[in-house]
């Protein structure tokens, strides 16, 4: 941790180090340090990465940056708003957050390099984050809106389950807190000093210019849409969505849109061996114990902080917060969740509300390995949006808005009857 804190050495290196390390020092088997490799979301992001350069290979992510162009003003403004508008509206609808950040990333990439805007410039920083707050951080705030979500969900008694509606409603107050912050923050520091709109002729000229949809973009869109349906389709199919992504990115290949140099070039492989043990953190930690640790010392912190719902929501979130620095978030939420929810009427806390603080609690990346969904959006746009350190300022911001919508929400969970 410390060394990815600090970027002593490339992340994947360190990643190959805990791997060589657990095995030479016989800590224990080593299936539970590889079994990240074997995680479908691995194979997810692998899929998703190779369709997404193959739209933009094709040209098909050029034409949809001139429709959005196109549907909202071309401007920094008008462009920052779409893509927090449209990824809101395609979270509920796309459960997979890894690849709706994988997928947003280069299209986000595509619209600052129409509108001008150089490589990590101020912003640049701004379209990327306003497009990965729209389809990463919003997940929070549909039931669907992200396979986390849903497994919280699962660990609740059944009888206090919420419904989809009731999910949506109790987590408006905090989607506004978030929309609205991260809208302001990004306006006040992103926001270029002259943000003249592109011509709406210039856009049309281009559009003209691009020509009809060469034989590889069909197949490029006609792979697209496959792999958006069954990402959708998916739960309702009982298949995961990565043999979707990985059927995308076979179609690709097979038809030639992406040769064997394409393949190689256009996946970011150190970030799928980091994504790999990242993925191994939850059996490892599980091997050696810390899990069972964790979840005789959490509940008696939490119960101490009985009093006022302020008191109790803020040391919840802390609490949740400095455990997501050792835990990944697919050990971090199934955990904390089955941990904390049993004491939630002791501490007057709905069930959901504890799931509910753990999840947005768990959006932490401050540190790129917390947060793999981050480490998607980066590769997928090659680092031309924003370097770590341009955003970590943000990502605190986020923390912050994070708990100021907990606080908000308290008025609303009084009247659904969460709180007592």
């Amino acid at each position: 941790m410390l060394c990815w804190t600090l970027d002593v050495l490339p992340d994947y290196v360190v990643a190959l180090g805990v791997i060589v390390f657990w095995n030479v020092a016989a800590i224990g088997p080593s299936a539970p340090s590889l079994s990240g490799f074997a995680s479908p979301v691995w194979f997810l992001l692998l899929g998703v990465l190779a369709v997404g350069g193959g739209l933009a290979r094709s040209g098909v992510l050029q034409r949809i940056a001139l429709a959005l162009l196109s549907m909202f003003p071309a401007t920094f403004v008008g462009q920052v708003v779409a893509f927090l508008l449209g990824g809101l509206v395609m979270t509920p609808l796309l459960p997979l957050t890894v690849a709706r950040c994988a997928l947003t990333a280069p299209l986000a990439r595509q619209v600052a390099e129409m509108l001008g805007y150089p490589a990590r410039s101020r912003a640049a920083v701004g379209i990327g984050l306003a497009a990965f707050t729209g389809s990463g951080l919003l997940s929070r705030v549909f039931l669907s809106g992200a396979t986390l979500n849903l497994i919280a969900w699962s660990l609740l008694p059944p009888a206090t389950r919420p419904g989809w509606w009731t999910w949506a409603i109790a987590a408006a107050p905090m989607m506004l807190v978030l929309t609205v912050g991260a809208l302001g923050i990004i306006l006040l520091t992103c926001r270029p000093a002259n943000d003249c709109p592109i011509g709406r002729g210039v856009i049309q000229r281009q559009r003209r210019e691009s020509g009809p949809l060469t034989p590889q973009a069909h197949v490029a869109v006609v792979a697209a849409v496959i792999v958006l349906i069954g990402l959708v389709a998916g739960p309702y199919l009982r298949i995961d969505g990565a043999w979707f992504a990985c059927l995308g990115a076979m179609t690709l290949a097979a038809a030639g849109v992406l040769t064997r140099e394409h393949f190689r070039l256009l996946i970011d492989w150190p970030l799928l061996i980091f994504l790999g043990v990242i993925l191994s953190m939850p059996a490892m930690i599980h091997q050696i114990g810390v899990d069972a640790q964790l979840a005789q010392a959490l509940p008696p912190l939490v119960a101490w902080a009985h009093g006022s719902p302020v008191w109790t929501l803020t040391v919840l979130f802390l609490i949740v917060t400095a455990a997501r620095f050792l835990l990944s978030e697919w050990v971090a939420v199934p955990l904390l969740t089955a941990t904390l929810v049993p004491i939630a009427p002791t501490v007057g806390l709905h069930p959901w509300v504890v799931a509910f603080v753990v999840l947005s609690a768990a959006n932490l990346w401050s540190v790129p390995y917390q947060f793999a969904s981050y480490l998607a959006f980066w590769s997928a746009s090659d680092g031309y949006l924003f370097a770590h350190h341009q955003v970590r300022t943000f990502s605190v911001a986020y923390v912050l808005l994070s708990l100021c919508g907990l606080l908000v929400s308290i008025p609303v969970w009084r009247l659904l009857g969460f709180l007592s």
